[in-house]
């Protein structure tokens, strides 16, 4: 807390930084005040595990050093960055932190931003990636921003059982009319007739980065179609909540409409998807055919198949069929903790992009606590 310098300056990474060439940087007095980030309680927990126990402080630490707030035409958004390396709010790592910053945060860290993805979102229903004091983008080659969106606005009205909040007017639509139109435009556009299912373009399970480019983050000319496991279990999730809202609203025509899509979705996945010799759920069915020389269906994608748990997709049989899969391979592949998302990971050079165009490197085979947790819990 005080008063600052603040010094911005380039680098030419392993070369030079421009003010060495004579270049001023820039600078500008700021002050930093802990006020608006305050907590409002304390995170306190008690398990039978001394190691989950010990994680509180990690917890804690880890979701205070995320909270930002900025301001977006006027009004302050309040919310968590996804991380010192992704300085925005981006809707589907926000949607995983409600449950925990509930109890440290007050209301506005997660009404203002879940208001501010619905302002942003497009005619068609289509919701941004992330949005940011600098603008907003969308990652186009995945599938999970409109459900993720609407797992975060039911997680909120859960939090906070405040029905008259869905019946906001966010740009002369109510907030819950918003939240429709997004689950609408991913059946209108990424809905595949022949099996019934939701696409994506060629990932690693949740990832946002195609194989065929780089950066791969965008649809392009060089983009494969997929169902794939981890979209599907996110949309059945988010149709079976959007119902439930729609009861409490009384609205019982749309909450039937959204509960037998989901039940269309469940029963599709569990059809195509399921694998019961392996005992876990494939990756993907490829829409647009690629030649591999490995088979794919022996990856075994622990994110998608966590949601799939998770949401209630898979069944107790299913569930227990993963979990035991899940440490077979963190046996099999050697790895630290349960946390590796590929194993085995896609084969060197199978990514264009150079973050993942090695084995168990970044969304291809990396640990991520992000969704192991999500496994264990």
């Amino acid at each position: 807390m005080g008063n600052y310098t603040l010094v911005i300056d380039l680098v030419k990474e392993g070369v030079y930084w421009f003010e060495t060439r004579g270049i001023k940087p820039l600078e500008k007095e700021v002050e930093i005040s802990k006020e608006p980030l305050e907590q409002k309680g304390k995170l306190q927990y008690r398990t039978d595990y001394p190691e989950i126990n010990k994680l509180q402080t990690l917890i804690v630490n880890t979701t205070n050093s995320s909270a930002t707030i900025f301001s977006d035409n006027g009004t302050l958004i309040s919310g968590f960055y996804a991380g010192s390396g992704y300085p925005q709010i981006w809707v589907r790592n926000s949607a995983t932190l409600i449950q925990t910053g509930r109890y440290l945060f007050p209301e506005n860290f997660f009404s203002s931003w879940i208001e501010a993805f619905c302002s942003r979102q497009e005619e068609n229903g289509s919701i941004a990636d992330y949005i940011s004091p600098y603008g907003s983008d969308k990652n186009t080659v995945e599938t999970d921003q409109e459900a993720s969106l609407v797992h975060s606005a039911y997680l909120y009205y859960k939090m906070t059982g405040n029905l008259s909040w869905l019946e906001k007017t966010v740009g002369e639509k109510r907030i819950i009319d918003r939240l429709d139109d997004s689950l609408m435009w991913v059946l209108m556009i990424r809905y595949n007739n022949d099996y019934g299912l939701i696409t994506g373009a060629y990932t690693a399970d949740w990832g946002d980065v195609q194989f065929e480019d780089t950066p791969g983050t965008h649809v392009s000319n060089e983009t494969h179609w997929t169902c794939d496991i981890y979209d599907n279990s996110f949309f059945f999730q988010a149709c079976n909540e959007l119902s439930l809202i729609y009861s409490d609203l009384e609205e019982e025509e749309r909450a039937i409409f959204w509960s037998d899509t989901a039940q269309s979705i469940k029963e599709n996945t569990n059809k195509y998807l399921w694998q019961q010799d392996r005992g876990y759920y494939k990756m993907h069915i490829q829409i647009s055919p690629v030649n591999l020389d490995f088979n794919e269906d022996e990856i075994f994608p622990m994110g998608g198949n966590a949601i799939a748990i998770q949401s209630g997709l898979a069944n107790h049989t299913q569930a227990e069929q993963i979990f035991e899969t899940a440490k077979e391979r963190k046996v099999q592949a050697n790895a630290s903790t349960i946390g590796s998302v590929l194993i085995p990971a896609y084969p060197e050079g199978f990514f264009a992009n150079p973050v993942m165009d090695e084995e168990y490197e970044y969304q291809n085979g990396g640990q991520w606590d992000w969704f192991a947790g999500r496994l264990i819990l």
